[in-house]
Formats: C-alpha cells, structure tokens, sequence
C-alpha cells in the first residue's frame, strides 16, 4: 500500500509483491473495500473521482460502475483509487482530539506492559505503524529491518515467538482498550486494527475472549 501526492488529486496505491501471483477477484475485493472504509468513516463525504485497474474491463462493467460511482481505466499500469485533495482535507465527522490522544495512550500503554527482547518489541512497533495503513505485511516490515522476510522470521523464533503471533498479541491488547471508547465504532475499531471487514474482527475476537465485541462492550457498561 503507498499513497501517490499530486497537485489536484491524489491516490491510494495497491503495490503487487514481486514474484507473488493475485487473482483479479482478490484485487477487486481489496480495492472495493479500501473505497467502502473512507466512505463508511467520513458519512459518505469522501468519494472517489477516479479508478484504475490493471485487470481486463469484466464481460458485464455494470457492477463496478454501481459500485465506485465514477470513472473507471481498466488495463492500467497499476491498481489506484484517486481522491481529490480537497476532500481528502476534510474533518471526519468522528474526528475527536480527546480520542486521538485515547489512541496514542492505548498504543503506548500497550508498549509498556511488553515484556519481550529487543528485537521482538522492534518488530511490534513497527506492525503499530504498519496497521495505521492496512493489513501489516511481513515482508514490507522485513524491509524496514534491511533482511528478507525468512531472515525476520528467524530471528523472531529465536526469541520465542513469530510475526503472526506479533500481529495476533497487538490485535487482541488493543481491541479491549478500543472497545472501551464508546465514540468508535465497530468499523472504526475493525480498520484501526488492521481488518479490511468487520467480521472478520468479529470472528477474532470471539476466537481471543469468547464472546461477540459488542457483547463485550455491552458487559462492560460501554453504550
């Protein structure tokens, strides 16, 4: 994932990881669920201008054009979804000062119980900058490190743990700290987690606490 700044618009980019195969519906997926975030998060206020996929223009078109409501380049050298800079300027109507330093505070608070190597704890806080943008990739965060994922991965088992295991403990601390912050949703949660859909959220959690999230806020006195 990176983002493309230009003078007018600007575009929220899906980078392939060389040598890995991706069918064109797991990209259609992807890319429909990065518009359907901004757009769920801001009431509808953000919307895209422009579309480009590398995939062949579908038999029937009908269903993306429904779907993104704007102009669509198939065949493209790359998969991007444009915004226009002014919009993208905009306050989101859940932007809260108070919730932003709430965030900060959960995130540092989770740092500090960490009790891992030094390495380890590396690694966890770069899947805290990673989620702000998506899913955390371990080869991307492998990179940031300057070894090969397989390499990230040693080191990891050879404290002790791996980098699922990284992903899945900061997931699981955050979302009990998110979920006693009656002004974010459970979309909001689902994305600041790093869930590019709400169920799934829903099914990780039930696997970590046993219990549904809103069951989980319900119990703990959060409206």
């Amino acid at each position: 994932m990176d983002v493309e700044h230009g003078p007018q618009e600007s575009a929220l980019c899906f980078n392939k990881l060389p040598g890995k195969h991706y069918a064109d519906e797991a990209i259609d997926a992807f890319m429909a669920t990065s518009y359907l975030m901004p757009l769920q998060v801001s009431n509808g206020q953000i919307k895209p201008t422009r579309l480009v996929l590398e995939r062949r223009q579908p038999f029937n078109p009908k269903p993306f054009e429904q779907l993104f409501n704007c102009p669509i380049n198939y065949a493209a050298n790359g998969n991007k979804i444009y915004y226009s800079n002014q919009d993208l300027q905009l306050p989101f109507p859940s932007a809260n000062k108070e919730l932003a330093l709430k965030n900060d505070e959960a995130i540092q608070s989770y740092f500090q119980t960490l009790s891992q190597p030094a390495f380890s704890k590396k690694v966890s806080e770069e899947i805290a900058i990673a989620m702000t943008l998506g899913n955390p990739d371990r080869d991307t965060i492998a990179k940031t490190f300057h070894m090969s994922s397989r390499n990230l991965q040693r080191k990891l088992r050879e404290e002790g743990t791996s980098f699922s295991e990284q992903v899945e403990l900061f997931r699981k601390d955050l979302a009990q700290k998110y979920l006693s912050c009656p002004q974010l949703s459970m979309l909001e949660i689902s994305f600041r987690l790093g869930f590019k859909d709400p169920s799934n959220f829903t099914r990780a959690f039930k696997r970590w606490y046993g219990v549904s999230p809103l069951q989980y806020r319900q119990r703990n006195g959060s409206k």
